[in-house]
């Protein structure tokens, strides 16, 4: 099949090689893996008293869910519930740093004063939020770098994942991730087909198959306003720069600053998803924070311009978990502002030359990532129906 596949990555595409998903994030013991994986001696941004009250307030609120430590701080706090994941975290943190007058801030400051003597000992000043903000986007970009870090892709579970760049995708597909890591860059060390397009220069990654990072990547670094630098593999940039250097869009604020930077990525996945034969969503959810992704994502599929379109979701083999149940339901409504679902026979012919309508189908595929990129064939992509 020669047609256009857009594939849509989130976090679930990572998985199976290592990569954290949100409950993942900011785990209790996350420092001493960050640590093991990057040295003390080369990476000195990530020692100090200050990764470790970040990672604490985290867990104070969420109520120390994964219980307390040997520590005294950690023992002796009852904590509270005032986010409920990574994510919200983070959106909080923002916030709270971005504004003077803000609840938030002052809830937040009052925690730390409260317990600054164990968390940075005696006479220490408390930090500020700005700088508790840029530790804590420092720790998630480390956390989606650390996975990586000496890597074989010669390894068994890389795989389906060689497979995929090198048999699955087309010559004309596009690539759109809303992930951090470096997992597709490894792959385009292995395929001269495949290339990442940075913000600032759309015309880059003159390849066959363009990588949209449409929340930036660890490996970039903010060098001026709207202007962004590529670092290799395994300089791992995200863990030296300075914080407000970082090009990830992380929630809150920080991410509406981003937008105008990555706003060519965004048009080029708009227009690539309006003229796709096929959508391949796999291990991404729309996560229910992120507004701007389920909005001008949905918008662009539900102005698809083909006559039959066939949207795949893999997200693991229980379709009816709640993950799956929402983002059926948000393709569904999207899809039918302009098509009619499909309901041909098996074996019909070809519904995007032989249909008096416009029509799509939603493929729900009880299959891991890698379990997919394993098995599933190009031309299933584009004639599900026929595989029924």
């Amino acid at each position: 099949m020669d047609g256009r596949v857009v594939w849509i990555l989130g976090a679930g595409f990572s998985r199976s090689l290592g990569g954290p998903l949100l409950g993942d994030l900011l785990r209790r013991d996350c420092l001493r893996t960050l640590r093991a994986a990057f040295p003390p001696d080369d990476f000195p941004e990530l020692q100090g008293a200050l990764p470790d009250a970040v990672v604490w307030l985290y867990h104070y609120g969420r109520g120390f869910p994964e219980g307390r430590r040997s520590t005294r701080v950690w023992k002796e706090a009852a904590g509270e519930l005032l986010w409920q994941d990574a994510e919200e975290f983070l959106d909080i943190v923002d916030s709270a740093a971005a504004s003077r007058k803000n609840v938030a801030r002052s809830n937040i400051e009052g925690i730390l004063h409260q317990h600054r003597k164990d968390l940075f000992g005696n006479g220490s000043p408390l930090p500020d939020l700005a700088a508790v903000r840029g530790m804590a986007r420092r720790l998630v970009a480390a956390e989606c770098s650390a996975f990586l870090r000496g890597t074989e892709l010669g390894l068994e579970r890389w795989g389906p994942y060689q497979h995929w760049a090198r048999y699955l995708v087309g010559e004309r597909d596009h690539v759109v991730t809303f992930n951090y890591d470096l997992v597709l860059e490894h792959l385009c060390t292995k395929t001269e087909r495949m290339g990442v397009v940075l913000p600032n220069e759309p015309g880059s990654g003159q390849h066959n198959t363009r990588i949209l990072k449409l929340h930036g990547s660890v490996s970039w670094q903010r060098t001026a306003p709207g202007r962004f630098q590529a670092h290799g593999l395994e300089h791992f940039i995200c863990c030296r720069c300075i914080p407000a250097d970082l090009a990830i869009a992380t929630p809150g604020r920080t991410k509406a600053e981003h937008a105008k930077d990555f706003s060519e990525l965004w048009t080029l996945a708009k227009n690539a998803i309006r003229d796709a034969d096929a959508v391949v969503f796999l291990g991404y959810r729309f996560p229910p924070s992120d507004a701007e992704a389920r909005s001008e994502i949905l918008s662009a599929i539900a102005r698809n311009e083909k006559r039959y379109l066939p949207v795949h979701t893999v997200l693991g083999p229980d379709v009816e978990s709640a993950d799956s149940a929402r983002l059926r339901g948000l393709l569904r409504h999207s899809l039918g502002v302009r098509k009619q679902l499909s309901r041909y026979p098996i074996g019909y012919a070809d519904p995007s030359r032989d249909a008096s309508e416009d029509l799509y189908d939603l493929e729900q595929q009880p299959l891991f990532v890698e379990d997919f990129l394993s098995v599933v064939e190009r031309d299933a992509i584009f004639a599900p129906f026929k595989w029924r």
